[in-house]
C-alpha cells in the first residue's frame, strides 16, 4: 500500500482570519472579509421588500460561508419555501447581486486574498446566502393577516 503524502493542511478559520494582507501594516484577511461584508450588508439593509432574518450574524455567516466554500468547496444550498418568491427575488435581484459579487471579487483581487477567483466561483453561492438570510415582507404581511383572521 503506497501512502500519498499530506501536502497542504486546511488551515483554521480563526487563524486564517488573523493572516496579514501583503503590503499592509495593519489589515488581516478579516478586515477584507468585514469590508466586504459591509457593502453587501448596506445592500441587503436597503431593500424594500425584504428584512434581514437575523442582523447581529449576517457577518458571522457570510465570512463562514466564505471560508468554507474557499477551503472545502461546500456549495450553499438554497431552502426555498415559496417557489413563486424565490423565482421573483432572482428575476428583481440576480443582476443586482452580480454586482455585489464583482465588487467583492475585485476587493478580493485588490488585495490578494483568493476568494471568488477560481473558475468555479460563481455568484450563486451568495445569492443563496443572501436570499436565506431575508424574510419577504409583503409574503409575511399576507400571512400575518390571514391568522388574524382565522383567530
Amino acid at each position: 500500500m503506497d501512502l500519498i503524502p499530506i501536502t497542504k493542511i486546511k488551515i483554521k478559520k480563526e487563524k486564517w482570519f488573523q493572516q496579514k494582507i501583503k503590503y499592509e501594516e495593519d489589515l488581516t484577511i478579516n478586515g477584507v472579509l468585514e469590508r466586504s461584508c459591509h457593502i453587501i450588508y448596506n445592500w441587503v439593509n436597503n431593500l424594500e421588500d425584504y428584512s434581514l432574518i437575523c442582523k447581529e450574524s449576517f457577518y458571522e455567516k457570510l465570512k463562514t460561508i466564505l471560508y468554507e466554500n474557499y477551503f472545502y468547496n461546500i456549495p450553499l444550498n438554497v431552502a426555498i419555501n415559496d417557489e413563486e418568491d424565490y423565482d421573483y427575488f432572482e428575476l428583481k435581484h440576480l443582476e443586482e447581486i452580480n454586482s455585489l459579487f464583482l465588487k467583492c471579487k475585485e476587493l478580493f483581487d485588490y488585495y490578494g486574498v483568493d476568494l471568488f477567483q477560481r473558475k468555479t466561483d460563481n455568484l450563486m453561492n451568495l445569492f443563496y446566502f443572501i436570499y436565506n438570510s431575508l424574510d419577504n415582507l409583503e409574503y409575511l404581511s399576507d400571512n400575518s393577516d390571514g391568522e388574524e383572521y382565522l383567530s
